[in-house]
């Protein structure tokens, strides 16, 4: 399917073009920068925020908070890699700030100091995973961190 649509953009000499992406060291680091800060990031931001899970489960806590926040995690982190990884550092503080009036509502209903906790830092883990992994991917291809 990918193959066909890039067919469809570049016309004739798609595979030519396949073929020099595919052999670019860049594309390598640029993926591989991606895939850690969201996937390998989601396992750094779990074990953070963990002891504030486990508090929130023993008080009656909801078990779908966890797989939403997964959810928004794997959004915030990849946009946040993207954005600084582009050097654009304000539109990754852009979304950052949507991410948290998004979640704000749900900070003021609970009332509960551990969920704030939780909140807080799972945001801040995952944020510090997009931004180090997206300044780590800046400086493998030889750009300057920011």
């Amino acid at each position: 399917m990918v193959l066909l649509a890039v067919g469809a953009f570049y016309g004739a000499n798609w595979l030519h073009r396949v073929a020099f992406l595919w052999g670019d060291d860049r594309l390598s680091v640029i993926t591989s920068g991606f895939l850690l800060a969201v996937f390998a990031g989601n396992l750094i931001v779990a074990r953070v925020v963990k002891p504030y899970f486990n508090a929130l489960s023993g008080q009656g806590g909801d078990a779908g908070l966890l797989h939403l926040g997964t959810y928004l995690g794997w959004i915030e982190r990849a946009l946040v890699f993207i954005f600084i990884a582009t050097g654009q550092p304000a539109a990754a503080a852009l979304a950052i700030t949507v991410k948290s009036l998004v979640r704000l509502p749900e900070v003021r209903e609970q009332r509960d100091s551990n969920f704030s906790q939780y909140v807080m830092m799972g945001t801040m883990t995952s944020l510090l995973v997009a931004v180090g992994a997206g300044i780590a991917v800046r400086i493998a291809l030889g750009l300057p961190a920011l």
